[in-house]
């Protein structure tokens, strides 16, 4: 595996895109003009309830990544795990429920397991278990 400041590259590329992909999910269908529920999210629903406790969700990703990776914290790299699973469940539900971009989820549905399939290789989990 290679390294760049004692850091595994892959950790590098993740504490960039993962931070860049949750600000924009919550930002693109505002920008593309893509009229979605976000419009009502300070009424209170069980849709708003739901929307929220994903950016709270988001937030701690960014965190866990900016600052967990940075310190090897262990806890950081099996939250990711989880919210990768936790968020490739929702997108399987847009898949074959909802139907919205099909084809962007497919995209996305590959790269989150491979997130998963490199956050649990056995020199990344070697990473977070050596203290410096």
């Amino acid at each position: 595996m290679k390294y760049y400041k004692d850091r595994p590259i892959g950790l590098w590329i993740f504490a960039v895109v993962i931070p860049l992909f949750e600000i924009t999910y919550y930002l693109r269908p505002i920008i593309s003009g893509y009229v979605s529920p976000y419009g009502s999210i300070l009424t209170f629903s069980l849709w708003t309830v739901f929307v929220w406790f994903n950016i709270a969700l988001s937030i701690i990703a960014i965190y866990a990544v900016t600052i967990g990776f940075y310190k090897r914290k262990n806890w950081a790299r099996l939250y990711i795990i989880a919210y990768v699973c936790y968020s490739s469940i929702g997108n399987l539900y847009v898949i074959f429920i909802v139907r919205v971009w099909p084809y962007e989820r497919y995209v996305w549905f590959v790269f989150y397991v491979i997130i998963v399939m490199y956050l649990m290789m056995s020199d990344v989990s070697e990473y977070f278990r050596v203290k410096s």
